[in-house]
């Protein structure tokens, strides 16, 4: 995850406020197989109190990277908690301040994905629900790059 640009933090934070939408490209492979590296995700504004549990947000992490995972709940401190869908730890808690919106489409290739229709939003239910896919997703992860490695000459 790379750290974002104090200014760009800003910026993002000051469009997300004024109520408009952002859209981003994916990096890196947290949130397989859904958002995949390259993707472009649009997130519109949202305010903390109404994320539901299985929302994908955008939000600041404590080391100033822009990180783009599913909501779980609060803490017992009230602090929000977000986990990517193939990460098998939590994030660090996020404050409410740190929040940037909610993710309403997904566009890969030439598609159009939006989480809260279909596949989409059968595939956050299990997320949720089934233990097993987070560790299920970081194995399918490790052996895709085992195998890039090896067929990938140097």
């Amino acid at each position: 995850m790379r750290r974002a640009d104090p200014a760009v933090l800003s910026m993002l934070g000051r469009v997300t406020a004024a109520g408009r939408e952002i859209e981003l490209p994916s990096r890196g492979d947290s949130m397989f197989p859904l958002i995949r590296e390259g993707s472009r995700c649009t997130f519109s504004p949202v305010q903390p109190c109404d994320l539901r549990p299985g929302d994908i947000a955008l939000f600041r992490g404590a080391g100033g990277e822009l990180i783009g995972h599913r909501y779980y709940g609060r803490n017992e401190a009230g602090l929000l908690l977000f986990r990517g869908d193939a990460n098998v730890r939590f994030d660090a808690p996020v404050p409410d301040e740190a929040l940037l919106g909610r993710l309403t489409a997904i566009r890969r290739g030439g598609s159009l994905y939006r989480p809260d229709e279909g596949l989409c939003r059968l595939w956050g239910r299990w997320v949720m629900s089934l233990r097993w896919i987070p560790p299920l997703m970081r194995r399918i992860l490790r052996t895709k790059e085992a195998l890039r490695r090896r067929v990938t000459p140097g």
